[in-house]
């Protein structure tokens, strides 16, 4: 007996490739520099609840990035994000923290964090990191 297949369509896919709550966390520094993300502590709010998870061994160097998914169990989108990032610069270690919530408007599938140099103007999605001068710390949602 042959069987019928429905197709799940464009829509159902991408949202398959873009669950809400992804992050990538990105070093934006120079390459060949010496700042590097060690971890990250990220907490994914949703009406369950807080969903926690810890990265403790990244080591991304300059020009480098790393996705991580939300956790299976998240009940629906998510309403903020919370990162704390720690970066190794020079011989010390530094942590910085950052959040974002996500509004009705807002059609954020994921978010983007990470190191960069500092912009002049300072962007809206940019906080200096007082330890490293001329870097800044960011989040900021994409689609």
């Amino acid at each position: 007996m042959p069987t019928t297949s429905t197709p799940l369509g464009r829509e159902a896919l991408r949202q398959m490739l873009s669950p809400s709550g992804r992050l990538v966390i990105v070093n934006r520094s120079e390459a060949d520099g010496d700042l590097r993300i060690v971890a990250a502590a990220i907490v994914r709010h949703d009406s369950a609840g807080p969903k926690r998870e810890v990265l403790g061994e990244l080591e991304l160097a300059g020009d480098e990035a790393e996705w991580i998914d939300a956790p299976e169990d998240m009940a629906e989108p998510v309403a903020l994000i919370e990162v704390l990032l720690q970066i190794a610069a020079g011989l010390g270690m530094v942590e910085t923290y950052l959040s974002d919530e996500a509004t009705p408007e807002s059609t954020a599938s994921g978010w983007e964090t990470g190191i960069c140099p500092l912009s002049e103007p300072l962007a809206p999605e940019e906080v200096p990191i007082p330890e490293i001068p001329g870097y800044a710390a960011y989040l900021k949602p994409f689609r």
